[in-house]
């Protein structure tokens, strides 16, 4: 899943407002509680615990941090026993702001697996309909 939204905040702003996964629960509105488990942002290899609200599932997870370019880009590794995921968190200058993209690479297992199409789909509906809105208005606040 690949979502973009272009912005008038700056690199330095948008990319403050979303890639820390430790406030994650400030924007993101399937997540009840994000922490960072060492409090140590931005350190590439730090951990941080998500929980995810009933209607999604109600899932515990825990990310790390990847790879770090401050400003610019961070990716994240994280999901449970039944679901992986990949997420990177890109922002780029342009004339007038900034691009924001997160790209998400889900991975189903166990007895999820049969389901990785229904699963992607229902995530590309929520990304689409809630969390690209969502994300939009707080990048708005910046400007």
């Amino acid at each position: 899943m690949r979502f973009s939204i272009p912005t008038s905040a700056s690199r330095e702003q948008a990319f403050a407002a979303i890639a820390d996964f430790g406030r994650l629960d400030e924007w993101e509105p399937t997540v009840a509680r994000s922490d960072w488990t060492d409090g140590s942002w931005p350190t590439v290899g730090s951990k941080v615990r998500l929980s995810t609200k009933p209607w999604v599932g109600g899932a515990d997870l825990v990310y790390t941090l990847e790879s770090l370019e401050p400003g610019r880009r961070a990716q994240y590794r994280g999901g449970t026993e039944r679901i992986r995921s990949i997420d990177t968190i890109t922002c780029t200058d342009r004339p007038t702001g900034t691009v924001v993209v997160i790209e998400t690479d889900i991975e189903t297992l166990g007895r999820l697996s049969p389901f990785a199409p229904a699963v992607r789909l229902g995530l590309a509906a929520l990304g689409s309909s809630i969390i690209t809105p969502m994300l939009r208005r707080r990048l708005e606040r910046l400007s």
